[in-house]
């Protein structure tokens, strides 16, 4: 489940990166340097650096989600192990009592059935 999750951030980050890099593309086919002056260019060009910025930004952002993600599931694991190993032990000491206190009411039973033979009457 936790991989399958990882996997899905992963594409969601492919996809917006995509997402960005086709709507610079689009923005640089419509910008012909014929209708554009100077200015327009300056700012198409401050902005893509913006916009890169931002994907670098968010890049990282989501990398660092994704290791802390990681962390936490290698560490929920590993609870889960230790507290499914301790689980384990206390239900085997149970088993390991219940058949001991089975094995004294076994015994009880035998004593008692002997006593009762002896007492009663044939």
């Amino acid at each position: 489940m936790l991989n399958r999750r990882l996997k899905e951030l992963e594409g969601e980050r492919k996809d917006v990166t995509e997402e960005i890099a086709d709507e610079i593309v689009d923005l640089l086919l419509e910008s012909s340097p014929s209708k554009k002056s100077d200015v327009i260019e300056r700012k198409l060009l401050g902005d893509i650096v913006k916009l890169e910025q931002r994907v670098f930004s968010l890049e990282n952002r989501v990398e660092k989600f994704i290791k802390n993600f990681k962390i936490s599931a290698v560490e929920s694991e590993r609870h889960i192990s230790e507290t499914s190993e301790e689980l384990t032990k206390e239900n085997e000491q149970n088993i390991m009592n219940l058949q001991a206190q089975m094995d004294e009411l076994r015994a009880t039973m035998i004593r008692l059935s002997s006593r009762i033979k002896k007492i009663a009457p044939e």
